[in-house]
């Protein structure tokens, strides 16, 4: 039996289109850059792990490309990509959260971070939650997982899920056991296999 799952947020909680994300930033700037060097300027690893603001991204975009988007445009632009997942929502807060303890491990920055906790009630009862922006580690950085490993007495018979099977690789190296998502039903397939 399990004691605890951790559980990533894209992918898995919430949905995301990152290329809804981008087409949005585009529209906001008046020479838009292509899309791959939009993506190298927007997912710079030093905003996932907190060493650089997410306004440094939104900075340099207007110096380079130009823009009189309001601060609100911007902010509005890089959280559009989320969506709920109402069945994953339903089975989380229904039939796992009131059996086990359930924590969060994210690669993401303080704007998206604040967007989908005040947007989804799905994080409301998450108990620990680890931030590469905070932590300053980003999955699959094997740091990261040997840090939830000690704060939560061990990884032995907790439950990592992710949708990234590098993430998942990564976390049954530091020895938690270890679930690439796909779909709801698969997860809940694994977790009776688990015996939850």
């Amino acid at each position: 039996m399990i004691r605890a799952i951790i559980f990533d947020i894209g992918g898995v909680l919430v949905d995301h289109d990152n290329s809804k994300m981008l087409a949005r930033l585009q529209t906001l700037l008046e020479r838009p850059p292509s899309l791959a060097e939009l993506t190298r300027l927007a997912f710079d690893h030093g905003v996932e792990t907190g060493e650089l603001p997410v306004q440094h991204v939104f900075d340099r975009l207007v110096q380079t490309y130009g823009s009189t988007a309001s601060q609100q445009d911007w902010i509005d632009a890089w959280t559009c990509h989320f969506s709920g997942k109402p069945e994953m929502e339903d089975f989380v807060l229904n039939a796992v959260v009131p059996q086990l303890p359930c924590h969060i491990c994210s690669n993401n920055n303080a704007v998206h971070w604040d967007h989908v906790r005040r947007t989804y009630p799905i994080f409301a009862p998450f108990q620990k939650v680890y931030l590469s922006q905070e932590l300053g580690l980003a999955k699959p950085d094997r740091a990261i997982f040997d840090l939830m490993a000690r704060e939560l007495n061990g990884a032995q018979d907790i439950l990592f899920v992710d949708d990234r099977a590098d993430n998942v690789e990564a976390a049954k190296a530091s020895g938690f056991l270890g679930h690439t998502f796909t779909r709801r039903d698969a997860f809940e397939r694994h977790l009776q296999t688990l015996g939850l």
